[in-house]
């Protein structure tokens, strides 16, 4: 929606823990050469993760309402929705939620900020939504599937939230926080590994 090493832009993505992760963006509130620079630096943070499908601006510490967006690969057989390419790639500022559907779609979500972990959850099926292009100009998406998953998921970012946000019972939500430790942790050891290894391979 893993911790990225990636440094060529001068953004590494932030994770869980962050207070810009828990911290509602503001709006946007003018259109220029600021907002495409922050497009373009969007997308390719974006383009330098292999397992992500978007990403949010306070990800990478910029904390304005704004996302960039990824289902180029995405299968339509699999996921009905995603027949218009152009829909697939960009960037949308200040975007608005208009409508959900009552359909609810649970699937396990994942998220870059929170490394490898991944969870259960139920979203409205299909969404329209409005915002705006980096240049300013309007947009209307009407979205289903893991496209509307994925706007959702952004928009909560933009508000402040992460997954275990979106967990209702007490319970579950305690595990969630327990196991994106456990899994967070298990990470940071590999990655400790890793440079161990490395480093001896360059003595």
């Amino acid at each position: 929606m893993e911790l990225s090493l990636n440094k060529k832009i001068g953004h590494t993505i932030r994770v869980q823990g962050d207070p810009v992760l828990t911290t509602r963006c503001k709006e946007v509130e003018s259109f220029g050469p600021k907002t495409e620079k922050l497009a373009k630096t969007l997308l390719k943070a974006l383009d330098e993760e292999d397992n992500g499908i978007g990403l949010a601006a306070n990800q990478i510490g910029i904390s304005l309402r704004a996302f960039a967006y990824d289902l180029r690969d995405v299968n339509p057989e699999r996921h009905p929705g995603h027949e218009n390419s152009e829909q697939m790639y960009g960037v949308i500022f200040n975007p608005v939620i208009e409508s959900f559907s009552e359909e609810l779609w649970s699937y396990d979500e994942g998220c870059l900020s929170i490394p490898h972990f991944f969870w259960p959850l139920d979203r409205p099926e299909k969404i329209t939504v409005s915002g705006f292009t980096s240049a300013g100009e309007p947009l209307h998406f009407e979205l289903d599937g893991l496209a509307a998953r994925l706007f959702q998921h952004e928009l909560d970012h933009l508000d402040g939230l992460l997954i275990f946000d979106r967990i209702d019972n007490k319970n579950e939500k305690a595990a969630a926080h327990k196991h994106a430790k456990e899994v967070l942790e298990m990470s940071a050891s590999r990655l400790d590994k890793l440079k161990d290894k490395t480093k001896s391979l360059l003595t």
